[in-house]
């Protein structure tokens, strides 16, 4: 609950689009990015059924308890709460996929990180082109 001069504001989520997801982010990913410390690499294995929900039981353990998440057509949207700096801090990925890649962005405090990611062992797809 948020309060503003000690009344409390209401916040409207957005609408979640209404499409079925084209393909399933089911699976280990690998998630590759660079923070103001380097470039990073971490793994996050979603679980998001039809039903567009996500689970998530990541390595390592900060990527954990995804707060709220939908899958749409090609899009995909989650948010995860991490303990950075010391505090707690909700972190949204959003972005793109397609089989067994995925791109797009990470928003966390005052950072925007861009993120490339890739199913373990499947096969190289690239984002833009025809299958």
């Amino acid at each position: 609950m948020i309060f503003v001069d000690g009344k409390r504001l209401k916040i409207r989520e957005p609408d979640r689009p209404k499409d079925p997801p084209k393909g399933d982010l089911t699976g280990k990913w690998t998630l590759k990015y660079t923070t103001p410390e380097g470039d990073e690499e971490s793994t996050v294995e979603l679980t998001c059924p039809r039903t567009d929900s996500f689970r998530d039981s990541s390595q390592p353990p900060r990527h954990r308890n995804i707060i709220s998440g939908y899958a749409s057509a090609d899009k995909f949207n989650f948010v995860t709460n991490m303990v950075i700096e010391g505090s707690p801090a909700d972190v949204n990925f959003s972005g793109t996929f397609e089989k067994n890649t995925m791109k797009g962005t990470i928003a966390v405090l005052s950072y925007s990180i861009d993120f490339t990611g890739t199913r373990p062992g499947a096969a190289s797809v690239s984002m833009g082109g025809t299958q």
